[in-house]
């Protein structure tokens, strides 16, 4: 009677540990593309299992869904489900899409995704369907370096010689920026948009008033990079030797807090979880990330995994 006591407790644990425990979304791991489910809270998380798929270097969490979008070569570009194990069947191909995507993003809460093909001239802008299914939206004329869409399709931001464009679905287009331009991105569930400029973080829509926010000069080497975590926020990651410094402000400029991490990040990348965000970096050691939640920034780790289970065995 015990044993069968001690053999269900140890069962309600174990499906507690696999369904009943809060998720952080799903980051990049050490070992090449793969990608691993962070489980539980900020300041009391893991890592968990591997994604089933197989996943290329070029994959992107979605911002708020169980999904990734794949770009792994021509003809391989589509999206996968972000679960332990679903196998093959777990990748939809994006049918008609550029052959060779150049560029391939998420708008900052996954209404919309635009890619675009350098060589050919292409970019697209597909919006997501409530079960998921991306649907090609419309297509333009354009050779980009990189590229931004708003949550609704409506609108791209577009790097084109070096200058930055608006452009609308219909196909006007607005210069934002000469020359010069850093990082930039839509807000979430916003027209509004943020793109660094000549030292200063620039708030603005196409028609209203910009906020401007001036900065401190980068460090010798110093990176910047834009992510909108949270609708009304933008997220300013700066780095400066072996550290990173985080700022938040809301849409209209407002600061609403820090934090720092101790290593240099080469990036921002979404989990799938919403709000969340992790700074990736290619340091070994914790996996650093932030979340972004009721107007406020926090910034935490998830131990590394001990070195004889980073080869799949946990």
């Amino acid at each position: 009677m015990k044993l069968l006591m001690i053999l269900a407790c140890a069962g309600g644990l174990l499906r507690a540990q696999s369904a009943g425990v809060p998720s952080l979304g799903w980051v990049h791991g050490a070992e090449g593309g793969a990608a691993r489910r962070v489980a539980g809270i900020p300041g009391a998380a893991q890592l968990a299992e591997r994604a089933g798929f197989r996943a290329c270097a070029e994959w992107l969490a979605h911002p708020e869904k169980s999904l990734a979008l794949l770009a792994c070569g021509p003809g391989a570009t589509g999206i996968a489900t972000l679960a332990a194990e679903t196998g093959e069947a777990a990748f939809r191909k994006l049918e008609d899409a550029v052959e060779s995507p150049d560029v391939a993003q998420w708008s900052p809460a996954g209404g919309a995704l635009v890619l675009a093909d350098r060589q050919a001239a292409r970019v697209q802008v597909w919006r997501m369907h409530e079960e998921g299914a991306p649907a090609l939206a419309y297509e333009i004329t354009a050779t980009v370096e990189s590229a931004a869409v708003s949550d609704d399709g409506s609108e791209l931001l577009l790097r084109i010689g070096g200058e930055l464009y608006l452009v609308r679905e219909g196909g006007a287009m607005q210069r934002i920026s000469r020359q010069g331009a850093g990082e930039f991105t839509f807000l979430a569930r916003s027209h509004r948009f943020a793109f660094l400029d000549d030292g200063e973080l620039v708030l603005a829509d196409a028609g209203g008033e910009a906020a401007r926010i001036a900065l401190a000069e980068p460090a010798k080497g110093g990176e910047q990079f834009l992510a909108a975590p949270a609708a009304g926020m933008i997220l300013l990651a700066e780095t400066e030797g072996g550290h990173t410094l985080l700022r938040a402000w809301s849409a209209e400029g407002e600061f609403l807090g820090e934090g720092r991490a101790p290593l240099a990040a080469e990036g921002l990348a979404r989990t799938g979880e919403p709000g969340v965000i992790q700074i990736l970096s290619s340091q070994r050691g914790p996996v650093w990330m932030a979340q972004a939640r009721n107007g406020a920034l926090h910034v935490f780790f998830v131990p590394a995994e001990l070195p004889q289970s980073e080869g799949g065995e946990n």
